[in-house]
């Protein structure tokens, strides 16, 4: 695939991210970890009973942020069936997490106070439940091997220099009027929604970041269709397709997109090549969409597009 995000416009001011994470690992020192009702789903019925399921927090020491439902542990041996992991109520984290299980489930809201990564993989499918929410100062990682799905007005926050990686390997989905946010103060941080098939979203995906945060979308094996999409950020990627031989479509609702930075703001859009190594005229529809940004590039290439300062 030939879709590359171009990243020459990011910079890392070295000596403020130091001087920032600092002061927050001393912040996140003063907290006290807490798991709230989160629990090992044993039977697998996304709810809690009692002598069957087992608290998140009798499966974590004080010191271990890290569980394998495959593998033995303090109070566990793994089962040959399968099991899952529900996350709820408020879960406060001054370490990190690694969770991995057949089903994840986030029903709460989940906030990271350390410059730790946030990571979930769940061997079947993720669900990040409706109004749930997970924000964290470093990475969230966060992937279903079958199904990776949000919620509607779920809300994924990356901040200081937080990045985030949701995605399948089969279908992404994504409900409506969700939220993905990279807070202002950061200064580069990158955002994806990916899937090796075919992703899905809803109405009203708001993405908001600092002017040189990047979003990408990419489908390796679909289409990619957005209605009500506001972008506010520096820099997005939409890719529709992978290797050349089946073509895939890029469509765009009634939505906007405008750069922080006039000067550097950049919209890339790019569909795989059909039989024949042809992408077809109408594989990029832009149908009452806004622009305002400084560069943007099209493959197929398409008209003139009204705010894009410069069409490649």
């Amino acid at each position: 695939m030939s879709f590359r995000p171009v990243t020459a416009f990011l910079g890392v001011g070295l000596a403020l991210a130091t001087a920032g994470l600092l002061a927050t690992d001393s912040d996140a020192r003063e907290r006290i970890r807490d798991f709230g009702s989160s629990f090992l789903d044993v039977d697998y019925d996304q709810r809690f009973t009692p002598g069957v399921d087992i608290p998140l927090a009798h499966l974590l020491g004080p010191d271990d942020n890290f569980f394998r439902a495959s593998m033995v542990g303090p109070n566990w041996t793994p089962l040959p069936t399968p099991v899952g992991i529900v996350l709820q109520g408020n879960v406060k984290l001054i370490d990190g997490l690694f969770l991995e299980a057949d089903h994840i489930r986030v029903r709460g809201k989940v906030t990271g106070f350390a410059d730790e990564n946030i990571t979930l993989w769940a061997d079947d499918a993720l669900i990040v439940e409706p109004r749930a929410r997970i924000a964290n100062l470093g990475l969230i990682r966060l992937r279903g091997s079958n199904l990776a799905q949000i919620g509607d007005r779920a809300k994924l926050v990356g901040k200081d220099y937080g990045f985030i990686s949701f995605g399948s390997y089969s279908l992404t989905r994504i409900g409506d009027n969700v939220k993905l946010q990279a807070l202002n103060r950061a200064r580069d941080p990158d955002m994806y929604v990916w899937s090796n098939g075919q992703i899905e979203i809803g109405s009203g995906l708001k993405f908001k970041g600092g002017e040189l945060s990047v979003f990408t979308i990419s489908a390796e094996a679909g289409n990619v269709e957005l209605e009500r999409f506001n972008f506010r950020g520096g820099q997005l990627y939409v890719a529709a397709g992978g290797e050349p031989g089946e073509a895939f479509q890029i469509s765009m609702k009634r939505s906007s997109f405008s750069a922080k930075n006039k000067d550097f703001g950049f919209v890339q859009m790019w569909t795989s090549r059909g039989p024949g190594g042809v992408r077809p005229p109408d594989a990029i529809t832009l149908d009452k969409t806004r622009f305002q940004v400084a560069f943007c590039e099209f493959f197929p290439d398409i008209p003139p597009v009204r705010g894009c300062a410069a069409q490649y």
